[in-house]
């Protein structure tokens, strides 16, 4: 005789659970997001000090990095990147958050993400002020 039963199904990945995350997740990601925003705003502020680097650049060039037009261009460059880093953070978990909630999947960890992209631009903007600095 044959057994006509059909073959058990491999399981599935889990894509979620399907259940929209809770009221309070959602607030507190939302909450955490705006404290992100209110960080990269005082990081973004704080980073324009860093062109002090290039105070002792009257009179005679002693530094042909940051005291040469290209020193400059490089360090407003780097500004304004690490703006964009920042932002893309900011704004890239706040879009996730309400992309992982339409559906159902837990939001509660891209502040943190958001967090990290905006730690990688900053180690990034560091290290172009150690090169011109040095």
């Amino acid at each position: 005789m044959t057994d006509s039963a059909p073959a058990p199904r491999p399981p599935q990945p889990d894509r979620g659970s399907g259940a929209v995350p809770s009221a309070t997740e959602v607030a507190v990601s939302l909450v955490l997001t705006a404290g992100l925003a209110v960080l990269a705003l005082v990081v973004g502020g704080l980073a324009m000090l860093f062109a002090m680097v290039s105070d002792g650049c009257f009179g005679e060039a002693d530094d042909p990095r940051i005291c040469s037009d290209s020193g400059g261009t490089i360090f407003f460059l780097g500004l304004f990147g690490l703006w964009a880093v920042l932002a893309a953070g900011v704004v890239g978990s706040l879009v996730m958050i309400l992309t992982g909630r339409r559906r159902g999947r837990r939001v509660w960890f891209w502040p943190f993400a958001g967090l990290g992209v905006g730690v990688v631009g900053v180690l990034a903007y560091f290290g172009v002020i150690a090169y011109l600095a040095t």
